[in-house]
């Protein structure tokens, strides 16, 4: 099984990442246009991953997926293509956020002293560019969607 494959159904099981966009071709796509960073092992599977997806804003990009295989998590990796990440967006002059509920992400966006939006802050991000097509809650509800700014649920970073 090629490598994009692999990286693919691994994301697509984890329950904190969006699986709509994960397909193998769409990733492969991302990191040869620059907008992904991974790390591989010595036999070159992918064992670290994260990326820049572009958002209807020319502005904005949202740092998503970041993610290690499961053998090599607490070792850093999760940082290494996270920093990989920062550094391609910032070449870009681009701004940049994400949305998470996984307090590991979360703990990772405060160790780089990225900052938290609440209700009240949200909007620093225009909402058209933060809450694009979800996994979580109908097109039709977003307006009113109770997930937003909740602890534990979806949580607005950028730096």
């Amino acid at each position: 099984m090629k490598k994009w494959e692999i990286l693919s159904m691994m994301l697509q099981g984890e329950e904190s990442i969006m699986g709509y966009r994960n397909s193998s071709d769409r990733l492969k796509t991302q990191y040869e246009n620059d907008l992904a960073a991974i790390i591989e092992d010595a036999r070159g599977n992918i064992i670290a991953f994260s990326t820049l997806w572009e958002t209807e804003s020319p502005d904005w990009l949202e740092l998503g997926s970041i993610w290690t295989h499961p053998d090599y998590r607490g070792r850093g990796l999760a940082s290494r293509v996270f920093e990989a990440c920062v550094r391609k967006y910032k070449q870009k002059n681009l701004k940049v956020f994400t949305i998470t509920h996984n307090s590991r992400i979360v703990h990772l966006l405060k160790k780089y002293g990225w900052q938290e939006r609440g209700t009240l802050t949200w909007d620093k991000v225009p909402f058209s560019v933060t809450c694009g097509p979800c996994d979580r809650i109908h097109e039709n509800f977003k307006g009113t969607c109770v997930f937003k700014a909740v602890t534990s649920e979806c949580r607005l970073f950028h730096d």
